[in-house]
């Protein structure tokens, strides 16, 4: 009798304690929003498990937008507005990591709020033009831009605005645009790129040559590499060279002028690599094949061959 009383007890006892444990569980869990959100059993949060407040994580969300980690970077920032639903700058973290996630319609719905929250705020702004021209929404993506603009000076928003110009037809903004992100941004190479296109449009193609070879100077600079890009003119040194054949389609849309070729000649006189540096797009493929093709006296060397195109 007394045996059964005493294992009654212990099993009781041990039903409280299970019981007692759970609800504890349940109570921290309810008081610990990473372990209500799961942290432990994400791979996105294995280096810093005591998250806390959504500040934490959007500051963590955003470095990893940065990164370009957008799955762990929508996790945090996600985590974050579950937190605080009015949170302007976890709203923004979510849009964003949604826009490079292709969720275009997601993004602009956080982007809004986040500026009803903080209008004052450039990169909300910035952001959300960038998932309007997505959108193909081209003018409301430049009334965004025309105020970030007029508050701040953003290489990144000056070159945005100009391609918004450049698909707008509107070449002559395009190109102011792009020498003012060129004035705050005087290494960036893609600017005298993407300026080089636009003054192909409106046939300034000397200063489209200029652009086009500043770029390659940058483009080397950015590689280690200390060549001089400008180089000696070998045209009167080569044994042979053939004369480029004239693209139809560069004919027809009457391209001209000169293209500059970077070479590089072996100890054979061959040369071993050609790259078009300057000149007009339609015609740099021929004149590449032409320098290919070139002979030199058996020296290694390199430089620059130029091929002047005309419609005549």
């Amino acid at each position: 009798m007394k045996k059964n009383v005493f294992i009654r007890v212990v099993k009781n006892t041990l039903s409280l304690i299970t019981i007692s444990t759970l609800f504890l569980s349940l109570t921290l869990a309810c008081k610990n929003p990473l372990m209500r959100a799961g942290e432990e059993k994400s791979k996105c949060s294995l280096d810093l498990p005591k998250l806390y407040s959504a500040n934490d994580y959007v500051e963590r969300g955003s470095k990893a937008n940065v990164k370009g980690d957008y799955e762990c970077a929508f996790e945090d920032c996600e985590k974050a507005v579950g937190l605080e639903p009015k949170n302007a700058a976890a709203l923004g973290c979510r849009g964003y990591a949604y826009f490079k996630r292709g969720n275009y319609d997601y993004a602009l719905t956080d982007f809004d709020e986040a500026i009803r929250l903080d209008s004052e705020n450039p990169f909300y702004y910035s952001n959300r033009s960038q998932i309007y021209r997505k959108k193909g929404l081209l003018d409301n993506a430049l009334q965004d831009l025309n105020r970030v603009i007029g508050a701040a000076d953003n290489h990144f928003d000056y070159a945005s605005r100009a391609e918004i110009y450049f698909e707008k037809g509107d070449y002559q903004n395009a190109a102011q645009d792009y020498t003012s992100a060129i004035r705050l941004k005087p290494e960036y190479q893609q600017h005298y790129e993407k300026r080089a296109e636009v003054y192909r449009k409106i046939g300034k193609n000397d200063l489209a040559d200029g652009d086009e070879k500043k770029a390659s100077e940058l483009e080397f600079a950015e590689k280690g590499e200390t060549k001089d890009v400008a180089g000696e003119i070998l045209n009167g040194k080569a044994v042979s060279l053939p004369k480029p054949v004239y693209p139809p389609a560069a004919r027809g849309a009457r391209a001209s002028g000169a293209v500059n070729v970077q070479v590089e000649i072996d100890e054979k006189g061959d040369v071993v690599s050609a790259k078009a540096i300057s000149g007009h797009p339609l015609l740099r493929a021929a004149a590449e094949q032409a320098a290919r093709q070139a002979k030199f006296k058996a020296v290694k060397a390199a430089g620059i061959l130029t091929f002047n195109f005309t419609t005549e």
